[in-house]
């Protein structure tokens, strides 16, 4: 069975599997999301802005899922408006995964 690649920031290197891969996921063209960039088992997600639409942020969650990526990242897009669902639903099968022992 292959290693599933881990998500981690700052690498500046294109890798066409790692756009390609992202691309099917059909996010890839949201209006949030600028540029998927990646190297090895590095993924590095661009966005145009600090905020994402609660549609984006679940397909995200659900991307991150599917390939067994370190989701603690995805806590950077929590604020007031998502927290109902977002943070404050426990039981959400992504909450222990982005947010720990919060």
């Amino acid at each position: 069975m292959q290693e599933q690649p881990s998500c981690k920031s700052g690498d500046p290197n294109s890798s066409l599997p790692a756009t390609k891969m992202c691309s099917s996921t059909g996010w890839v063209e949201s209006a949030a999301l600028k540029k998927v960039r990646g190297k090895g088992e590095t993924l590095q997600f661009l966005f145009k802005a600090a905020a994402v639409s609660d549609s984006d942020l679940r397909e995200l969650i659900a991307f991150f899922q599917r390939y067994g990526l370190d989701q603690s990242p995805l806590k950077q897009f929590l604020n007031a408006e998502n927290s109902g669902w977002f943070r404050d639903n426990n039981r959400a099968f992504w909450h222990a995964a982005i947010f720990g022992g919060e």
